[in-house]
């Protein structure tokens, strides 16, 4: 404060003279130890002039220092509070009731500004100006003195030179502010791009003129049904379509009746979508298909018992055993057992799924038939076994089978029950996939993922780690695999277990269940 060195009035440092004597000498007075001065300083404990003593909340001693000397009381951690205190309820009070704007572009209750209601004053030397509430810096249009800036002292440049230029010839595209100079030239950017492109394609097009352009590539016509296939060539305006034959499927359970193996044009099996062939050009469509069925003739002769026995060898050994193993497909076990066994054929009977070993099983059932209890296997597959190596040949697509030297057979075997079952797995599996594509499931969820982990969410299918994806209903794909994830600390956990349920359309997929554990 200061102190009136005539009538020795103490006053704020805010007054230009003493209010008791009107003297404008004054003196400073020490606000911390009182001390008469007429420096910056206090020259007894260095207290400034413009600093302010805090009052102790605890014990009202008035102190420059940050902790009370009296009684120890933190003072500035209380102004730090309060400060903050006040900031908070400041924006509290904006939120509920609003910014107190008073008509300019800074709130005075919160300090938050706006691009509005500037105050702007012009920055000497500079095409700019300023706001003189927020600070905010914005540029004015140049003045112009032939090719020189009476204002900043810029000199037009070519590029200045060519938008004057233009904007004179175009004043409607106001082409003088730089925003618009931006949008103008992205505009004619996007309008020459168009019209090289056109010309491009309409060069395309008279190249190819008479040829007919594949929306799709080889590849895509795979597992789809042939006459599907036929139907898209003609709709494409081809003429000279073809379809070859493999009668290689045994049961159908995999690969379908009727299903695509590849499609030539021209002798051209992986051909690009996008690519040109002439309307004429030949197209080969090869497909799966079942083999006709030949039914085994019996042959019935009244002979010499001991003329029949050889006769009987010799049909044995020339008969046709694929095409009688053909029948036996779809037939109860007991039928192809009773006469495989009494031509002399050692059978091993697995399971059709689980491919275990049944034929305990079947021995017993057929020694010791219960009509009650015993499962009513059926065959569903064959298959010869290797008499030198003992490996089972599964695969029997274009396989001759032959009779081995001990005369041993494979039939598959599995219950009507499992196998509706098995098919209705499979309808209802292909019934979604045609809705909701498994690879735009597994997208979702990685998405999905992403979102949840944003640190980090990869998931593990190409390694190994797919657990899962089965359809949980007719809409919904249960999805399961292992999976990487990290933390907002940079820790990432791996192979962890990732699930998800999965709906909606191929287009839009939507994950309803996610959890990581």
């Amino acid at each position: 404060m200061k102190h009136c060195p005539y009538c020795k009035t103490d006053y704020a440092m805010s007054e230009t003279e003493c209010p008791s004597c009107n003297a404008v000498v004054a003196n400073i007075k020490c606000d911390n130890c009182t001390t008469i001065h007429n420096g910056a300083f206090c020259p007894n404990c260095g207290f400034g002039i413009h600093e302010v003593l805090r009052d102790c909340p605890k014990c009202g001693y008035k102190t420059k220092e940050r902790v009370c000397p009296r009684c120890g009381h933190d003072i500035a951690a209380m102004d730090s509070f309060k400060t903050i205190a006040k900031s908070v309820v400041s924006q509290v009070s904006c939120e509920v009731v609003g910014h107190a704007w008073n008509g300019t572009c800074k709130c005075t209750r919160c300090g938050e500004t706006r691009d509005i209601n500037h105050t702007y004053f012009l920055i000497d030397g500079k095409c700019e100006q300023k706001c003189s509430v927020c600070g905010k810096i914005k540029s004015i249009p140049h003045q112009w003195n032939g090719d020189r800036c009476s204002r900043c002292g810029s000199v037009k440049g070519p590029a200045d030179k060519f938008w004057e230029s233009l904007g004179a010839r175009l004043p409607f595209f106001h082409l003088e502010k730089k925003l618009n100079r931006l949008f103008f030239g992205i505009g004619l950017l996007v309008i020459i791009l168009v019209i090289i492109g056109n010309i491009v394609v309409a060069k395309e097009a008279n190249a190819h003129e008479g040829e007919i352009r594949m929306p799709s590539s080889a590849s895509s016509y795979v597992k789809e049904n042939y006459q599907d296939v036929t139907s898209k060539f003609k709709n494409l305006g081809f003429t000279n379509i073809k379809t070859e034959v493999l009668d290689d499927l045994v049961t159908g359970w995999i690969t379908k009746d009727g299903s695509v193996e590849q499609v030539s044009i021209n002798g051209d099996t992986s051909f690009s979508s996008g690519s040109y062939f002439p309307k004429d050009a030949e197209i080969i469509i090869t497909y799966h298909t079942f083999p006709e069925r030949q039914e085994p003739v019996e042959q019935v002769a009244e002979e010499p018992q001991e003329e029949a026995v050889e006769q009987e060898q010799q049909e044995v050994e020339s008969i046709d055993l694929k095409s009688v193993l053909d029948s036996f497909l779809g037939e109860p076990y007991t039928v192809a057992y009773e006469e495989l066994t009494e031509a002399g054929y050692d059978i091993t009977w697995l399971h059709a799924v689980t491919g275990d070993d049944f034929t305990s099983s079947v021995i017993y059932q057929i020694e010791n038939p219960d009509p009650v209890d015993d499962v009513p296997w059926l065959v569903v597959d064959y298959a010869s076994l290797d008499y030198h190596d003992s490996e089972l040949l599964y695969n029997v697509t274009e396989f001759e089978l032959l009779l081995s030297r001990d005369k041993a057979l494979v039939l598959f075997i599995d219950t009507e029950e499992n196998m509706d079952r098995i098919a209705a797995a499979e309808n209802l599996e292909q019934s979604l996939q045609a809705k909701l594509d498994i690879n735009c499931a597994w997208g979702s969820v990685t998405v999905y993922g992403q979102k949840q982990y944003p640190a980090g969410f990869k998931l593990l299918i190409g390694k190994g780690g797919l657990l899962a994806e089965t359809p949980e209903d007719e809409d919904t794909w249960f999805l399961k695999a292992y999976c990487d994830v990290t933390n907002a600390y940079g820790t990432t956990m791996k192979n962890m277990t990732c699930e998800a349920l999965v709906t909606g359309t191929s287009e839009n997929p939507k994950v309803t269940y996610f959890i990581v554990y």
